[in-house]
């Protein structure tokens, strides 16, 4: 199992690298500044989405 962890921390370390900081910083401020969220998911996802509301 320790090597099914560490693959999926490297997939995860992959895709953090790969995230563009402007862009989430953008993304925050456009965030911050709405009046109104709106959040969807289904399954797994609506779980998750749920627990942010």
């Amino acid at each position: 199992m320790t090597g099914e962890i560490e693959a999926a921390l490297a997939d995860l370390r992959a895709a953090a690298l790969g995230i563009d900081q402007m862009q989430v910083d953008a993304a925050l401020d456009a965030i911050a500044g709405a009046r109104r969220i709106v959040l969807y998911g289904c399954g797994r996802e609506g779980l998750q989405v749920r627990g942010l509301a």
